[in-house]
């Protein structure tokens, strides 16, 4: 397996990254002719932010109440200051941090431990739509005040306030990503599209 020859490791863990990766949508298996990276276009992005929406959402829900003020409190503070001031290379990965912190630390409170792992299953993917998206000043500004519309419904706990802004977020961030990523003219939930339809990437073989 050449993807085991470049990476200096057994074949077994590549067959399990593969399998997982299966899981997730990014990699097809071909009868006799091993693994190929599927392809990926605007449709295959709603659906993964789709079901990210629906997890983190009822993952924000069930957290509500669960998590100490003190971790909420000081990520609100950290991330106030960032939606006031996003610009410079060293805030694209504070942004990323004070993300993943928040996704990670709802993740990990809502009580489902099913759930919790189905939620970061899909990191690697959400993490590398950040990386796309998160280089505009303005992306990031929004991207924190979304986060700070969920911090304020959790420090309320208010349930249904803490998915409902956490499924504004998930939307949006679809949105953002869906923009940069084929670049296409910028659609949100409350738009009809007439856009024409972009083409997908194609399926590539894996070596």
């Amino acid at each position: 397996m050449k993807l085991a020859a470049r990476f200096e490791t057994s074949s077994t863990p590549i067959r399990e990254a593969l399998v997982e990766l299966e899981t997730l949508g990014v990699v097809e298996f071909v009868h006799n002719r091993g693994a190929r990276v599927g392809p990926f276009g605007p449709r295959e992005l709603r659906e993964v932010f789709d079901l990210r929406r629906i997890l983190e959402s009822e993952a924000a829900r069930s957290a509500c109440g669960r998590i100490e003020r003190e971790p909420l409190e000081r990520l609100h503070a950290s991330t106030q200051h960032l939606a006031g001031d996003c610009a410079g290379a060293d805030r694209v990965r504070q942004a990323m941090e004070a993300d993943l912190r928040l996704h990670e630390l709802i993740a990990s409170r809502c009580g489902n431990l099913r759930l919790t792992k189905e939620i970061r299953r899909y990191r690697i993917l959400v993490e590398t739509v950040y990386q796309i998206v998160g280089g505009e000043e303005a992306i990031r500004q929004e991207a924190m005040v979304e986060h700070l519309a969920i911090l304020d419904a959790l420090l309320r706990i208010d349930p249904t306030e803490s998915a409902a802004a956490m499924a504004r977020h998930v939307n949006s961030t679809a949105c953002r990503a869906e923009t940069a990523m084929f670049a296409r003219k910028r659609l949100c939930p409350t738009q009809t599209s007439h856009v024409a339809q972009t083409p997908e990437v194609p399926a590539r073989q894996i070596p």
